[in-house]
């Protein structure tokens, strides 16, 4: 027996309060049946699997489709243009450069 079902009992003889099982064991039950009905277990049954990864496959072809209308062949210049390595403001060069 636990010190929490002992302590229970000793509650129970001074108290009309009489739990039919240990009350740790209902609070656990209580816990697994809100996690089994939770939208994330529900999604993550085997028979969503197929239409998860689908959906994924559509967002990523989507995303990336996306990327090339996106940018214009008018703006030459990306806005990650400050990484290229014939940037003239790499730190690299800077640091090379005495004054």
């Amino acid at each position: 027996m636990s010190r929490f079902d002992e302590i229970l009992r000793r509650y129970k003889e001074r108290t009309a309060c009489e739990p039919s099982r240990p009350v740790e064991l209902q609070v656990l039950a209580r816990i697994r049946a809100q996690e089994a009905a939770s939208p994330n277990a529900i999604i993550a049954l085997p028979a969503f699997r197929p239409g998860a990864m689908a959906a994924s496959l559509l967002m990523g072809m989507f995303a990336v489709g996306l990327v090339p209308a996106a940018t214009s062949a008018a703006s030459p210049v990306s806005d990650l243009s400050v990484f290229s390595p014939d940037t003239p403001q790499l730190a690299l060069i800077q640091l090379g450069k005495t004054r």
